[in-house]
């Protein structure tokens, strides 16, 4: 954890390019990018046994170069304002259940990560929620 606030300290000082530079080169050497002499058959074998869909990826939801009204961003609508109520009304029975189950999935937490206990996950569960509704165009 000490590492972690040093660097966040240490970055505090650095210009953009420095930050492009620093992106450019955990990209080149992330296992995620594959070198483009290698066919992705051979980097995906050793993955495909923890698979169940192989066709399963990102898609893109926007759609470009047609008018189309804009997309729903996450930040404009939230389950509390807007998702509760419009289930109470068609299934009035469902909402509150769907709430509870919302609730407790949120504040899912053991407060540890590795082996350090009483740290706050709340912002990396926040990512991992968010980023789930971008896998699935949510």
């Amino acid at each position: 954890m000490q590492l972690l606030r040093d660097s966040q300290r240490e970055e505090e000082g650095v210009t953009q390019e420095e930050m492009a530079t620093r992106f450019e080169l955990e990209k080149t050497e992330s296992l995620l990018v594959a070198p483009s002499d290698v066919p992705d058959g051979a980097l995906q074998s050793g993955v495909l046994c923890f698979v169940e869909d192989p066709e399963f990826g990102y898609k893109d939801f926007t759609r470009r170069g047609e008018q189309a009204p804009p997309t729903f961003r996450a930040q404009d609508y939230t389950w509390e304002d807007h998702g509760f109520s419009l289930i109470n009304r068609l299934y009035p029975d469902v909402g509150q259940l769907l709430d509870e189950k919302f609730q407790v999935v949120y504040n899912l937490t053991y407060n540890t990560i590795a082996m350090h206990c009483g740290v706050d996950t709340s912002m990396l569960r926040r990512a991992i929620w968010n980023y789930v509704h971008c896998v699935f165009g949510i």
